[in-house]
């Protein structure tokens, strides 16, 4: 049983990813992780192997690579099992979770847009309420060449800590991408900035 098993949490958890992927304006929150350490606040940058394989330094040797639309990969723990993606979306989700972490993976636009026009709204942008809250702190960061948001919110501890990384676009087919991630405490968060850094891209 993984920890959004109890009701509150769930609730709260599933309302959170309704705002987050599938309202047009301020759902387009992106936000990721950052060490809670103070003075660990840094950029990071993953340098990319032309085959991906786990850093030993930086991952364990045990986790796995995921494929995602043939265009992403990251690594999960062994133990992260795939479940059903909580609330609705337009974006194409896959979801993981264990007892420690909930991730959803949501891939393209979280809304319609007709072929061949841009769309209007900002993919990472996050609304100035979350941005205000005391709790909450985002940066922008590099992640395998790709420029990124991240951010965390301590809003809901001691349920749980939200994180989520968001990339405006994946490639010039300006297909946006984020990971959120449901984190039951600071040890979880540090395994979820692990999976963060793991992304990798195979169109450059």
């Amino acid at each position: 049983m993984d920890f959004l098993a109890t009701k509150s949490i769930k609730k709260k958890v599933t309302l959170i990813i309704a705002l987050l992927v599938t309202s047009v304006g301020a759902m387009t929150t992106v936000v990721a992780i950052v060490r809670h350490q103070r003075g660990l606040n840094k950029s990071i940058t993953v340098v990319a192997a032309a085959t991906p394989e786990p850093q030993h330094s930086i991952l364990p040797a045990n986790w796995r690579n995921l494929d995602i639309k043939n265009r992403i990969g990251l690594w999960l723990p062994q133990n992260m099992k795939n479940v059903e993606p909580m609330g609705d979306a337009y974006a194409y989700r896959e979801a993981y979770s264990n007892k420690d972490i909930n991730l959803t993976i949501v891939y393209g636009p979280v809304h319609f847009v007709k072929p061949d026009e841009a769309d209007p709204f900002d993919k990472c942008e996050t609304p100035r309420s979350l941005l205000e809250n005391p709790v909450y702190h985002e940066s922008e960061i590099v992640i395998d060449g790709k420029r990124a948001r991240l951010g965390i919110d301590r809003k809901h501890q001691p349920d749980f800590i939200n994180a989520i990384v968001c990339f405006p676009t994946i490639s010039d087919k300006d297909v946006p991408f984020r990971v959120v991630a449901y984190c039951k405490d600071d040890g979880a968060l540090q395994i979820a900035q692990q999976i963060f850094e793991s992304i990798t891209f195979k169109d450059k």
